[in-house]
């Protein structure tokens, strides 16, 4: 495709129509404090060359994903590198997973999807009017602008760091909150069900507790397992067919071990295992 660079691939180049797209988004210009997103897809290629493709439901065949490859973007220009997302992301055809780079793609992401509902897994809310003072449309607020321009219902998962400002938002706009302490098979199922098709799915990696996760642009104490975040990706994909999703926020420059990069991956083939359809 015109508007991807070719790069060490992920999965097959060969795109098939059922195959899931996979396309790399290095956006990193709103970061404000561990800088690096931009070199996760990257780097995520290099380590997928060393680990094995398994997964809770099998093996993933590399036909079943297809690697696009990296969105050349304007390095100091966010405004115009989020159209450059917005018309790349509106000529791939679904299912689709978008790997970041910072969280403020999913602003162009989810205005191109419109989802009906929005699935936010995250240790964060992202739902601040302006972070930093004056920043209007960031990694941290993104979110509420997504809300100003298209109507989608909000449910959100893992969430353990956040303002009163973010938090009386959320209820005020009757958004359903899970918090980290409250995830369970049973809290996911039950907020899943209040959910209307088609859905996005995002995951910040900064979901997963530090220990877990060290390579992130803003670790928070607590956090969920790779495990249970597994489970909760599962039951949501599965329940409510996602065709759409991203993972963002991964930072390979400080990552230890490749500790974080490995559980991306993780995620990344048990996405691409569930959203293909040959479990």
């Amino acid at each position: 495709m015109p508007f991807v660079k070719r790069i060490q691939t992920l999965f097959s180049s060969q795109c098939e129509d059922t195959a899931v797209k996979i396309i790399g988004v290095p956006l990193e210009e709103t970061v404000t404090f561990r800088r690096g997103t931009s070199y996760a897809p990257q780097r995520l290629r290099e380590l997928f060359n060393y680990i094995e493709y398994t997964t809770l439901f099998g093996n993933v065949d590399p036909t079943e994903a297809c690697d696009l490859g990296d969105l050349e973007l304007l390095p100091g220009n966010l405004h115009g590198s989020i159209r450059m997302i917005m018309s790349a992301y509106d000529k791939i055809e679904p299912p689709v997973i978008a790997i970041g780079g910072e969280h403020t793609l999913t602003y162009a992401t989810t205005l191109v999807a419109r989802p009906r509902t929005y699935i936010h897994i995250d240790g964060h809310m992202d739902l601040r009017d302006e972070y930093p003072p004056g920043s209007s449309l960031t990694h941290a607020t993104f979110l509420r602008r997504v809300l100003e321009h298209h109507d989608m219902y909000v449910i959100m998962i893992g969430v353990r760091a956040y303002g009163e400002e973010e938090e009386k938002y959320a209820r005020e706009h009757d958004m359903y909150v899970v918090k980290w302490r409250d995830v369970n098979p049973w809290s996911v199922v039950e907020a899943i069900s209040t959910a209307s098709k088609p859905a996005y799915l995002s995951i910040d990696i900064d979901v997963l507790r530090p220990s877990e996760a060290p390579g992130v642009g803003n670790p928070e104490w607590g956090g969920l397992t790779y495990e249970e975040l597994v489970s909760t990706a599962t039951s949501i994909v599965l329940g409510l067919d996602i065709k759409h999703a991203d993972i963002v926020e991964y930072t390979p420059i400080h990552d230890t071990n490749d500790i974080t990069g490995i559980n991306v991956l993780g995620i990344v083939a048990h996405l691409v295992k569930l959203m293909g359809r040959r479990v």
